[in-house]
């Protein structure tokens, strides 16, 4: 039998009890509809949010690597920058340094043009060493100014160069000129003074025969030479003395007489002339030691005259005393022991002035 129960038909007894219907009522299905629809925009929504949350974090990491990039490519540019500052600022100091040193280059060329005045033109120079300040002066990096520096120093030793070739010139001028002068003196005739100024002519030409006799062999052998023939006249026991000193250092055949002190136009205590050597009564108040150097260095002389034309054609002579015949006789002199003339003399130049003793001449 069926019922109506709450409006479901149900079947009582052995019959089995009818379920309700599947078909659900419209406003259920409605409300169904709704919150499945609910459902589902709830997923869309979730899934749009998920979506957009991971596009975000996209965003935000290309956003953190393009600032991380960007301070890369700062930080570069920075030190880029500072890189070009410290190489201007370096290149700055540089130039600086390389003008100093070239006013000093070209102060220095300066002076080497100052002291060729009056010895060497050097009107090219100057003209050079002025387009060289100018091309140092227009010059903007150290190289270039540095290249000017060297050509200013290059300047300067061309200049130097031409002055040494000029004072060597000079100098040989000079030398042989006082070897003339010298030569002049030394082969003049021999002098004398007080009674011997009184002699004949012919006196004299007898007097120098004999005087040259006398030297030749004192030549041979200087210590051991004989007495000369006369004697000059003396007036006090300085002359004497003198005589005796000459005679004691080898000088025994030279012949020695007393004059006024003026010797080649100058004044000297002693002088020498070819066969006879001179002396002044000044030469009273020196010590023993110098009156020994004098006697030697004035017989030194007498040994040169025999060997004259060599001595002047030596280059070795001009080497080592540069000329002075006077350095030489005082060196000739150290070799004998007579020390007292306040030169220095190198060993050097001792030893080969002793060789003119024995009438060689070595180069």
């Amino acid at each position: 039998m069926t019922a109506i129960d709450n409006g479901f038909p149900t079947t009582h007894g052995a019959a089995a009890t009818q379920r309700p219907s599947a078909k659900l009522p419209r406003s259920a299905r409605k409300v169904a509809a709704v919150a499945l629809a609910a459902v589902v925009i709830l997923a869309g929504t979730a899934a749009a949010d998920k979506a957009q949350a991971e596009q975000d974090g996209r965003a935000q990491t290309q956003v953190a690597a393009a600032n991380a990039q960007a301070l890369v490519i700062g930080h570069d540019r920075m030190q880029t920058l500072e890189s070009a500052a410290f190489l201007r600022v370096k290149a700055a100091r540089e130039l600086v340094a390389a003008r100093t040193a070239f006013d000093a280059a070209a102060a220095t060329a300066e002076g080497t043009l100052g002291a060729a005045k009056g010895k060497v033109d050097v009107a090219a120079e100057r003209t050079r060493l002025a387009a060289i300040r100018r091309a140092a002066t227009a010059a903007v990096d150290a190289a270039a100014v540095t290249t000017q520096t060297a050509a200013a120093g290059a300047l300067t030793s061309a200049v130097k160069a031409k002055i040494r070739a000029y004072d060597a010139a000079h100098a040989r001028t000079a030398a042989s000129t006082r070897a003339a002068q010298t030569a002049q003196v030394y082969t003049a005739a021999p002098a004398t003074s007080g009674a011997g100024a009184a002699k004949s002519a012919t006196a004299k030409r007898a007097t120098a025969t004999a005087s040259t006799k006398s030297t030749a062999k004192s030549a041979k052998s200087p210590a051991k030479a004989p007495a000369p023939k006369a004697k000059a006249s003396s007036s006090g026991g300085w002359f004497a003395q003198m005589r005796s000193i000459l005679t004691q250092v080898g000088g025994g055949g030279i012949r020695l007489v007393q004059y006024n002190g003026v010797c080649a136009g100058g004044r000297a205590v002693a002088c020498s002339t070819q066969g006879t050597i001179k002396v002044s009564s000044a030469i009273a108040s020196w010590t023993h030691a110098r009156k020994v150097w004098a006697m030697t260095h004035e017989l030194a002389h007498q040994y040169q005259f025999r060997v004259w034309g060599k001595l002047m054609a030596s280059k070795t002579y001009r080497s080592l005393f540069g000329g002075n015949i006077e350095l030489l006789a005082n060196c000739m002199a150290s070799a004998r022991g007579a020390t007292a003339h306040g030169m220095h003399c190198s060993a050097k130049q001792i030893s080969w002035a002793r060789n003119i003793w024995s009438g060689r001449i070595v180069g």
